[in-house]
Parts: C-alpha cells; sequence; structure tokens
C-alpha cells in the first residue's frame, strides 16, 4: 500500500502556528479564543434547560392538538350516530 504524504514545502505552506518568539503564548491564547473551546458548565446546563424547556412545549402542544382532534372526531361520530337514528 503506497501513501502520498505532502512533501516539507506544502506541510511549511499549509501551517496554521508558526513561532511567534516572546509572544507565542499570547498567540497560542488568542487561537484558543478564535476555536471557541472553552464552553463552561453553567453555559452547558442553561443550553440544556433551554432545549428541554422547548421540547416540552412541542410535545405539551402536539398533545392538544391531537386531543383536540380527538374530541372532535368523537363529537362528529356521535352527532352521525344521533342523525341515523332519528
Amino acid at each position: 500500500m503506497i501513501f502520498f504524504y505532502p512533501d516539507k514545502s506544502v506541510i511549511d505552506r499549509c501551517v496554521l502556528m508558526r513561532d511567534a518568539g516572546d509572544r507565542n503564548e499570547a498567540l497560542i491564547e488568542m487561537w484558543s479564543r478564535v476555536k471557541g473551546n472553552h464552553l463552561n458548565w453553567k453555559m452547558l446546563i442553561f443550553i440544556i434547560c433551554v432545549s428541554a424547556v422547548v421540547l416540552t412545549f412541542i410535545i405539551v402542544r402536539k398533545l392538544r392538538i391531537y386531543r383536540r382532534h380527538k374530541m372532535r372526531r368523537r363529537r362528529l361520530a356521535a352527532q352521525h350516530a344521533h342523525e341515523n337514528l332519528i
């Protein structure tokens, strides 16, 4: 099996961060903020709670619509049965 790995010139051209000397730590911190990998537990709890509230709202709404249609079908069936008796 042959693997084609890029040569050194391609790797050097595609590198994200080069050594910035004494500003290297600041550069690494800047990229860490840009990547957005600092999701703390408070934000995670908030996202989960909001998702749960939205999901609950959707489920309750669907159930109400289903029950309303079910009652309407029962009422129409009862009216139809009553009309057939007359």
